[in-house]
Formats: structure tokens, C-alpha cells, sequence
């Protein structure tokens, strides 16, 4: 990497640290341009030369998080690596509420529609492989249709996660909400050896 790449790269690790601390201590209403590029104290055509606008830094800044403090976690079967990722939601649920409430609150209420997309993106990501891998093993059942299904799980998900930015339900009840709506919906279409796990979980 040349001087040149790597005075950008610290740039912009820079603008992003000082976004997230921004959005973390002072709230989304003080995120500007003007005022990140201060905090970061760099130029202000600086975040405009490396991300373009607001919009990208908050997308960057969102995947990055998410990419950080939801690593994939390795599991038996389709459906294991599913459930995996909701035990995952929880063990990270520290990082979650320090790091992210402000971040989505910003995305979930952003005018910009590409914006909102980047959550919904992130979450179907994740999700319509292992729902794909879970029909086609035999684990859902075969006239499941995947996609519908990750949609469905997408918008209950993404809607939960929604109170919880808007601060109408605490970190804890919005994990506990995900776990129960996301294995209630994949048990309708579940086949009968993997049925007796989401019961479990629904009802712990």
C-alpha cells in the first residue's frame, strides 16, 4: 500500500470513528458534514472526496459494525447456522446497544431510500442463503418458498429492531421478540424433526 492509500485508509477510519462517536454521545440531529469532518479534524471536502455523502458514511459505518459484532458463527446444518445467528444477536447484545441504536435509528429514519435499503440488504444477506440451504436440506419444507420467507423474516426482524431504535422496547425484549418471532414463523414451515427445537425456543 503506497503513503497515498494509507493517508486515505487513516482518513477514513477517522471519519467513521468520529461518526460513530458522534451518533453514540451527541445523537443523529448533530451528524453534519461540516461537523463531522471538524470532530475527525480534517478538511470538509475530505468526507465528501472519500465516501461522496452522509448517506455512504452511515451504509459504511452500519456493515462495519454489523460485519464486527455479528461475526458468522459455524453450526450443524442449515437451520443450526440459522439459530446460530440469533444466538449470535444475543451474545452480542452489549455491542449492540452501545454501539448501534443511534446508527439505525438514523438509517431507519433516513429520507434517503438507499439508506434504509443498506439494513435491509445486510439482514437479507445473511438470512436467504441459510433459508435456501435450510428447504433444499430438507429442514424446511420443500414448497417453501425461500425468498417469501426471507422477506417475511426481514420485515419482522427490521421492524422489532425498529422499536428498539425508537426506544420503545429495551435491547433485551427486542432479542427476546426476534428469537420468538423468527422461530414461530420458520416452525410453520419447518419439517417435523427440526419443529421440536423452535417450540423450544419459542417458549424459554
Amino acid at each position: 500500500m503506497t503513503l497515498h492509500e494509507q493517508n486515505k485508509q487513516r482518513n477514513r477510519d477517522r471519519i467513521l470513528a468520529a461518526a460513530e462517536t458522534i451518533l453514540r454521545e451527541e445523537g443523529p440531529e448533530r451528524l453534519s458534514m461540516r461537523y463531522l469532518a471538524e470532530y475527525a479534524g480534517v478538511s470538509l471536502r475530505t468526507p465528501y472526496n472519500l465516501f461522496g455523502s452522509k448517506t455512504a458514511i452511515l451504509a459504511e459505518l452500519l456493515t462495519r459494525t454489523l460485519d464486527t459484532v455479528l461475526p458468522p458463527r459455524a453450526a450443524p446444518g442449515p437451520m443450526g447456522t440459522l439459530l446460530a445467528f440469533l444466538d449470535g444477536l444475543k451474545a452480542a447484545q452489549p455491542a449492540l446497544d452501545e454501539h448501534l441504536r443511534g446508527l439505525f435509528w438514523s438509517i431507519m429514519t433516513a429520507p434517503e431510500q438507499a439508506l434504509r435499503d443498506v439494513g435491509i440488504e445486510w439482514i437479507t444477506r445473511v438470512l436467504q442463503p441459510r433459508i435456501a440451504a435450510a428447504v433444499e436440506s430438507g429442514e424446511l419444507q420443500s414448497g417453501v418458498d425461500a425468498d417469501q420467507l426471507t422477506r417475511h423474516l426481514v420485515l419482522l426482524v427490521l421492524g422489532l429492531f425498529g422499536m428498539w431504535a425508537g426506544r420503545q422496547l429495551s435491547i433485551e425484549e427486542t432479542l427476546a421478540q426476534v428469537e420468538q418471532a423468527c422461530c414461530a414463523a420458520l416452525a410453520v414451515h419447518s419439517a417435523a424433526h427440526v419443529t421440536p427445537e423452535l417450540l423450544a425456543r419459542i417458549r424459554r
